[in-house]
């Protein structure tokens, strides 16, 4: 099926992957369309993406990272790496749509402590 055949509306409004880092520079970049990414902040990950027992009604979970704004269609967002996280943020397992395996993210701690 082509993107023209497709509907739009039934596409994944959101896509969490995992970062492209540089090895050489550390600079982080969109893994499907490769533009740098520079402004950090807390997009937020529908909750189905996360594998910690959150103590939370929202469906949705702040997540320390970027988010792509080169796709028009839909929401890409890459958590970024833990270690790159402030202190006041904790490491959570989440499964990502570009990994088999759970990646760690940071959550800031006001949601793992509620």
């Amino acid at each position: 099926m082509t993107i023209s055949q497709s509907r739009p509306q039934d596409l994944p409004r959101e896509t969490v992957l995992s970062p492209d880092v540089d090895p050489h520079t550390g600079i982080i970049h969109c893994p499907l369309c490769g533009q740098t990414l520079e402004d950090v902040g807390t997009p937020l990950v529908p909750r189905r993406f996360l594998e910690a027992d959150i103590d939370d009604d929202r469906q949705e979970i702040p997540v320390f990272g970027f988010r792509c704004e080169n796709h028009r269609r839909e929401d890409v967002i890459i958590p970024a790496p833990t270690d790159r996280a402030p202190e006041s943020y904790t490491r959570v397992d989440a499964r990502l749509d570009d990994r088999d395996g759970a990646v760690p993210v940071a959550v800031p701690n006001p949601v793992i402590d509620a």
